[in-house]
Parts: C-alpha cells; structure tokens; sequence
C-alpha cells in the first residue's frame, strides 16, 4: 500500500524517484513485521517504472514470513499485473537478502527483460534498470538454470566459472518459468557480492514457488489480454464489415484500402496488401497496398507468376495460413520468398487465404518489417476472419464490375443492333432504287446504237451504281446480313494467300511480319468475307503508325477463352467458353483512348477525317455473321492490338464447295413470267427487261395479286420472279402457298439481302434460284434461263 505521510517525490539521477513503503505482513501481533522501503524510478524516455527497495533487517531467511508477505502480495486485487511482478522481485530480493531481481523472456538465442528491481539507486548492475533490453542467453547461469529445469544457485559465479568475466554480480539464484507448459523464461536474483553461507532448500523453494506464480499469472494475463485484444479486434473488424454494408460499389476500393490500414495498425505491422488471382490462378495482381511513411514496398504488382512463389502458394491455394516468424528459419523450396522479403526488409509475415463461395480467390498479407513479430493463434484466427471479410469486399466489387461491364455490353449490344437493322433497311431499300437506276441504264443500253454517244454516260451511270452497291454490300456485312459463300477454311492459308496484296496495301514505311500457326483447326467462312476483314484490319494499323516508320505483325493461333476473358471481348452475349482459332493484327502506331475505343465499330466514325466509310463496322458484322467474337486492346502511343476469334469447324476436312458460274442466257421469246414486287420502278425494269427478251409478263404489286393471278396463269405460266420483302404478305408466305396450288412455275427469289438471310425459312424446300438486288438485266436473263434450263436459247446467245 501507498504510505502517503512517508511518500516524497523527489528527481534522481535515474530520473523521477516516488518512495513509499510496503508491509510484509498486516498482522499487528507478528512481532517480526517488515516494512520495505520500496522506490519507483520512471527512467528518463520510458512509460514503465523500475523499482527499488533496501531491507531493514538482516535476519536469517524464514519460508513462514516469506510466504506471508508472497500472500499478501499476491492476494491484493487492487494492483495491476506489472505492480504485482515487480513488488514480488522487491520482497523476494529483500528476503533472500540479495541485491537485485529480474524477469526474463526468451526469444529463441536472447532474453528480454520484462521486470526488474534493484535494491539501491546506485546499483552494481545497469543493466537490471534497463526494461525491454535484449541480451545473448548466456550458456552459464541462465543456460544453466533453464536446463537443470528448477531452482539453481551459485554462491560464488566468479569462483565456479573464473573463465568467464562477470563485472556486475557474483551471487546468483534462478528458476525457470513456464507458461501453459511452455517455457517462457527465468526469475534470476542477484548480488554484487559473494554469498558466504549456500542458498538453503526452503530459499529455492521459495523461489520455485514464486516462479511457479508468476508463470501462472504471466499465462492468465496473456489470456486476459488475448481476450481484450480479440474483443477489439471483433469490435474493428464488425465496423469495418458493417461500413462495406453501406459503401457504394465506387467506394468499395477506397473502403477496403481503409480496412488495410486499420487491421495493420492495430495489429502494428509495417505492411499490407491484397493479392488477387486470375487466369485460373496462374497469374496474381496486387489489387490493394498499405504500408508506414518509413517504408517504401519495391515490388511488381502486376502479372506476377503464382508459380514464383509456389511455397506460400500451395498453401494458400489450400486454404492454410502461411505464418513466417523467422525468414532464417524458412525451407529449402522457400527460397523465393526469402529472397524477396530480405530484399525488401522484411523481418516477419503472415498470409492469409481469400475464400469466397468455397474458392480461393486471393490473400491479403502482414508483414513487420522493424521487429520480428509474434502472431499467436488466437492472432491468426483473427487474421482468417480479415481475409473471408475481405474477399467478400473484393469479389462484391468485382461482381459489381462484371454486372457493369454486362450492362455495358448489352448497350452496345443494343446500339449495335439497332444501327444493324438501320444498315440493313437502308441497304434493302437503296438496293431497291439501284435496281431502278441499273435496269433503267441497261435497257437504254440494249435499245441505243453501238455508235451512240450516249453510250459512253449510261456506262458511267452503271460503273458508279456498282460501286453504290459495292456501299450497300458493306452496310448489309455490318448488319450481319451480307452475302456468304461458306466453305472450311485454314486461317493461316487464307491469310497467306493475301501476303502480295497486304504488301502493296501498305506504306513502304512499314513493316508486315507473320507469324502463322500450323495445323490449325479449319474454320467454316466465306473467303473473300475474312479476306475484307483481314484487309480492313491492315489498312487501319497502316493508318494509325501513319507516315513514320513501324511494324504491323499479323498472327494466327489457337487459344481457349473462358468467362472471364468473353467479357471484354466485343458481340461476347452468345459467345460460349471454348477454343477458338484466332486472327491477331498489331501495331506499333498512335494506339486509342477508351473513348475513342468506345466508338471504333461505328459507322463511318474515324479519327483521321470525314466519311472514311464502314471499314471496322463491316469487319464488326461479318464476324457477327460467323458466330466469332474480337477483342481490342490499345495503349495510347504505344500501339493497338485487335484479335479476332472464329469458332473451330466440327469438319475439319478442308472440301471447299465450288463456286458456280452463273449461265449466260439470252433474250427468249414465248413463256409467261409472274414479276411479284412492291416496288413500281422494280416492277417496271423487270418487265421491260423480259418483254424485250420475248417473254409475256404479268405483275403484281402484293402477294395477294401474285396468288390470283397464279392461280388464274397456272397452266401457261413459266416462271415467278418474286421479292422476298413485301408489306402484309411477305415473300416466304406467298411462295408456301403457291407451292400448294396447281402448276409448275419456277420461282426466282429476289432480295436487297443476302440468300443466308432467307435460308432458314425454307427449310426442306426447294426453289429455283435466288438472285440479290441490285442486277443488271443481262444477270436477271441469265438466272431465269438457268432455272428454265433452256438450252437452245443458250446456245443462241453464244451464237
């Protein structure tokens, strides 16, 4: 107890000194009653006191007053745990009559002093006033006494180990320490000078006990404090959880940096950081970091090969906490860990999984890097809970940003179906009013004199509709409905035959190198479709290295895609997960923000000047057209890199179907033709066309025209000439229901589309030919006798 009438508070040399007094016994009738004088020293630049005390009487040592005064010291709840250690050391030196007591804990080759009292300011011994402090487990008396397992004494250290220099202390009792059964330290007493008599049994006894308590009290403070400190550290981590409850998905990233730094700082580490697998956990990033001002992390934090550090990883990827107390201490297989942490200062760490769903997706780390610190499993039970909380925190992130990415996709999606259905119906429609303008120019040409100068203008006229309709064909392969020839293909041997006009495409300035694949898998396509796309991806790397001088390298290969890497490709909706063989072109030129990224497939959209056309929108859409999907990776000033997948043929026989060459018909006379279109300029070219060849025409504007009259001709009618688009009752509907009407007419489809957009509407039916808007004449002719299968009108015409 504090004596306030003898308390003084007074400064020394070791810094502030408070005196006061401490009872050895509280029984009035025990004539042998004790008081010590006992003084806390505060040490200059420390928060905890040391102790001293000096002994009022020199009497022999007596066990029954000993445990008297052990009782009522231990006994008194009022006191903390340090108080109680450190009052324990002034009583048992004063008993023992010795000159100074500490309390050491050891640390694998050291011990620290956790307590320690001296029994005069001016003590023998220093380092007894100095807590904390960290010294060599000397092989002799600690050594000794941690070995013998109990009490051990020395009267005379300089006399049984004269080969040793002790400066300090000669006589020497001890006692180890064991804390839930595991060796914690010693209880050490000293003095300065020689004992003449030998420690008798009932002062090691007394000392076994002592050790005993403090060990036993030094395991429920560690137990209390565990349980304090697991209390806070739930109470932070239910903050921390209930805040990411409430974070917006933008916010998420700076909620979890923040969650980083308040579990290091509480669990006072120098480092933290968050790894986050990809690429079937192949490949790991850092998504997250923390570290102190006085440390600066030098590592790669992107790409980083899981493999390269395959110790810890293993063990990560089985769900086990990787705990590193001791780099020296680390396994052979380890020494990629170790090289690294030591290169960065590391003195301690722990790594703990990120498990989501029953996966790991990550782990988030710990790392001291001024001490080497102790993570107990209490500790690292917490520190399990941090990365389940976490990962939860990653992958809500991470699901928010694939929802988002999806939503985006659908967008574009959207937007692209749209302007496809806007290109197509432009296409249809224009193809409409060039079949005017071509049949009209024909006709006139036909009736005009070979020597008639206005010849030379209807030529014109035909030459720049052709080219009209080159425009249209590339609006209906951005809409997905351009005209195919689908035969198996090798990527690589389509690519190559190209080689001689990409070279002359491009720059002299730039350099095309190829890289093919061999034996790849054969893709089904139309040629001269992924001839365009290949032409139009060249051009455009040309474009964007512009007039200096750089390299375009085209490529092609087999890869297998999954989820992950579908969602940033373009047309990803339908795509399924599988192997792909691919047709990659990049540059080395000006490369592409990402909002110029986001307008790349637009028509007409360019960043060189106006009105370029429909190059990578045409591209966009016959990969549409093929089920394939790209992907577009640019880096401003650096370059871009476009790839493009096509699914693998379940034919892998490369049987190419041979073109047909269409018959040269001529003008004809006799036979009746039905010409059924919606459009009055086509239905007057048509029949001009015919008349001209000799042919009776009959016309309809509708379907339900083209049936009466159909029905009306089926005896003398020849053939039907019928388009496909029609308001109310389309193509396909009139053609089904004269197929069950009497009569034998062929029938001639015609389309501002392509023939694959109709293929499948005539499943199991067979019709005689299929011939797409715009034409000229002398075409509609040929196609008709074909079906006809006229033979003395062709050979006529090649008369």
């Amino acid at each position: 107890m504090r004596n306030s009438d003898d308390s003084s508070e007074k400064p020394g040399e070791f810094g502030d000194v408070n005196e006061y007094s401490v009872p050895g016994s509280d029984s009035d009738s025990d004539s042998d009653a004790r008081t010590y004088t006992v003084r806390e020293i505060l040490l200059p630049g420390t928060r905890r006191p040391t102790w001293a005390a000096t002994d009022e009487r020199g009497q022999d040592f007596s066990l029954d007053r000993a445990l008297s005064d052990f009782s009522d010291i231990v006994s008194d709840y009022s006191i903390t745990f340090d108080v109680k250690i450190r009052r324990l050391l002034v009583m048992t030196t004063a008993h023992l009559r010795l000159r100074g007591g500490v309390l050491l804990q050891i640390h694998g080759g050291e011990c620290e002093v956790v307590a320690a009292h001296a029994a005069a300011q001016e003590t023998e011994d220093p380092l007894l006033l100095k807590q904390g402090l960290r010294l060599p487990l000397s092989d002799l008396c600690c050594g000794r006494t941690i070995r013998e397992a109990g009490p051990y004494a020395v009267e005379s250290v300089r006399e049984q180990y004269p080969e040793a220099e002790y400066r300090y202390y000669d006589a020497y009792i001890g006692c180890p320490i064991y804390v839930n059964e595991q060796l914690y330290g010693t209880l050490s007493f000293i003095s300065g000078e020689r004992r003449l008599e030998s420690f008798t049994d009932s002062e090691k006894l007394f000392v076994k006990m002592t050790a005993r308590y403090v060990g036993n009290e030094i395991g429920r403070q560690q137990t209390r404090d565990a349980l304090t400190y697991r209390i806070e550290f739930e109470k932070l981590l239910n903050i921390i959880s209930t805040n990411f409850i409430n974070l917006p998905v933008e916010e998420v990233d700076h909620g979890i940096q923040e969650a980083l730094a308040k579990i290091a700082q509480f669990a006072d580490v120098d480092l933290s950081y968050i790894f986050v697998f990809k690429d079937d956990c192949r490949r790991m990033d850092i998504s997250h970091c923390w570290f102190t001002d006085d440390f600066t992390p030098q590592f790669r934090v992107k790409d980083i090969p899981v493999e390269k550090y395959q110790w810890a990883m293993e063990q990560i990827l089985r769900r086990e906490v990787v705990y590193i107390p001791d780099f020296d201490e680390l396994p052979e297989q380890a020494s990629t860990v170790q090289r690294f942490c030591r290169a960065q200062g590391i003195q301690s760490a722990i790594m703990v999984p990120m498990v989501y769903s029953g996966a790991t997706i990550g782990l988030v780390g710990f790392a001291s890097c001024r001490t080497r610190k102790h993570f107990d499993r209490h500790v690292c039970q917490l520190l399990e809970m941090v990365g389940c909380m976490l990962a939860s925190a990653v992958e809500y992130k991470r699901a928010q940003e694939r929802l988002r990415c999806l939503e985006a996709q659908v967008r574009h999606a959207q937007k692209l179906e749209s302007l496809g259905i806007l290109a197509g119906g432009i296409a249809h429609d224009f193809n409409n009013m060039l079949m005017g303008i071509l049949g009209n120019a024909g006709i006139a040409l036909n009736q005009l004199p070979y020597k008639s100068p206005a010849r030379l203008s209807l030529r014109r006229i035909e030459k720049i509709s052709q080219h009209a309709a080159d425009l249209t064909n590339q609006l209906l392969a951005y809409s997905g409905k351009g005209k195919f020839f689908v035969e198996v293909l090798n990527l690589s041997a389509v690519v190559d035959d190209m080689v001689d006009l990409l070279d002359t495409a491009i720059s002299k300035k730039h350099t095309v190198r190829y890289n093919f694949a061999n034996d790849l898998p054969a893709i089904e396509g139309d040629a001269a479709q992924i001839s365009q796309v290949i032409m139009n991806l060249i051009t455009n790397a040309s474009e964007a290295i512009g007039d200096r001088k750089g390299v375009i390298t085209v490529s092609t290969g087999l890869v297998a895609v999954n989820k992950e890497y579908l969602l940033d490709t373009y047309l990803s909706g339908d795509t399924p997960e599988g192997v792909y063989t691919y047709l990659r072109v990049a540059d080395s030129g000006c490369g592409m923000d990402d909002e110029t990224l986001s307008k790349i497939f637009d028509p007409f959209f360019t960043t060189k000047f106006t009105g370029r056309g429909l190059g990578l929108a045409a591209v966009l859409g016959i990969v549409r057209a093929h089920n394939g999907t790209l992907k577009v990776h640019s880096i401003p000033d650096e370059g871009t890199v476009i790839t493009v997948l096509f699914p693998c043929s379940e034919r892998q026989e490369l049987v190419a179907r041979q073109r047909s060459t269409p018959k040269v018909v001529p003008l004809r006379s006799g036979g009746t033709v039905l010409v059924v279109d919606d459009e009055e300029a086509v239905r007057s070219v048509v029949a001009q066309t015919l008349k001209t060849a000799g042919f009776a025409v009959l016309c309809a504007e509708d379907g339900a025209t083209a049936l009466q009259l159909y029905l009306e001709h089926a005896a003398t009618l020849d053939a039907v000439i019928l388009d496909m688009s029609m308001p109310d009752m389309d193509g396909g509907e009139v053609f089904r229901r004269m197929q069950q009407l009497p009569g034998a007419a062929k029938v001639l489809l015609t389309s501002g589309y392509s023939e694959q957009e109709f293929e499948g509407s005539f499943a199991g039916e067979r019709f005689g030919g299929f011939l797409q808007k715009p034409y000229l004449p002398q075409t509609l002719l040929s196609k008709l006798g074909e079906i006809l299968e006229d033979e003395e009108v062709h050979a006529a015409v090649e008369a």
